[in-house]
């Protein structure tokens, strides 16, 4: 402590908190210097409390691996100028900060250890709890629950003679065509088997072609940002008024690759689609075989 002022009524000091000392409080009392004919007079106690930064809980927990997720820190006593450390592969940007909230950007690089990361806000030159951070792998796809697709599958589409390719999101893909089409909806999940939102790069390869129409589907890719629903679409059809034959129809499997900033991840999921026109009757069967 050093006393910057003093009268008979007030005391001006400034006490300097070593980064460790421990949170909660202290009892302060003046003295008085013992005169000549005075013995020293200490006053009464009162209480200073010492505060340290402490971090309630952080929203979203989980981040893509090679991705960037905007952040918010809830918390107590971060003052004016925090810095956050999220550990060894995370890049933090602050954006804004105040005493009890901190909106930053944690940029995951994409060869960053997966798994929790220590998450703590230092503040005045003391250090907070930690709570945790997730860095997810992409890891496989699930059905998504969606109301045009219950289940994750959407119901059969017969265009005959002519209509519109319509996707879950009301997109229109591709208009008077005649055939069949139905629409799935994913979830891309991580390491434990939750919920990926992040920007990412989906790429759809095609194995074991069987059908009337060789070579069958080509690879493609698709962007996704945060937010995006992941679909896909099957549709095996012509321009109207051609119809597909009594026997015309494609069987394939999909496998999937994620590329998420430099890294690229192959998914253990494999669906195999049967599409077309048997003996007359329209089919678009989507069965996820793999996991």
């Amino acid at each position: 402590m050093t006393i910057t002022s003093k009268t008979d009524t007030r005391i001006e000091a400034g006490f300097t908190i070593a980064p460790a000392a421990p949170a909660g409080p202290r009892l302060v009392r003046v003295v008085l210097p013992a005169g000549p004919d005075v013995l020293s007079l200490p006053s009464n106690f009162v209480t200073f409390v010492v505060e340290v930064p402490t971090v309630t809980s952080i929203t979203p927990s989980r981040g893509l691996i090679g991705s960037t997720t905007a952040v918010t820190i809830n918390g107590s006593v971060f003052g004016t100028n925090p810095t956050v450390q999220a550990g060894s592969g995370i890049t933090v940007n602050i954006n804004s900060a105040s005493n009890t909230q901190i909106s930053a950007n944690f940029v995951v690089a994409s060869n960053a250890p997966t798994g929790n990361h220590n998450v703590t806000v230092t503040a005045g030159g003391q250090t907070s709890n930690s709570v945790n951070f997730f860095v997810q792998v992409p890891t496989s796809l699930a059905r998504l629950n969606h109301p045009g697709a219950p289940g994750g599958v959407g119901p059969l589409v017969v265009i005959d003679p002519s209509g519109n390719v319509v996707t879950l999101n009301g997109t229109v893909k591709a208009t008077n065509m005649c055939g069949v089409y139905r629409n799935v909806a994913y979830d891309l999940v991580d390491q434990q088997g939750q919920h990926i939102d992040g920007t990412y790069t989906l790429t759809e390869s095609f194995t074991d072609y069987q059908g009337s129409f060789p070579p069958g589907p080509q690879t493609q890719s698709f962007s996704f940002t945060p937010g995006a629903l992941l679909t896909d679409i099957h549709f095996l059809g012509f321009p109207a008024p051609q119809c597909l034959g009594s026997n015309q129809n494609e069987t394939f499997r999909q496998r999937f690759t994620i590329t998420a900033g430099q890294g690229t991840y192959l998914l253990t999921t494999v669906v195999r689609v049967t599409i077309g026109r048997f003996s007359g009757t329209y089919r678009a069967d989507v069965v996820i075989e793999t996991p």
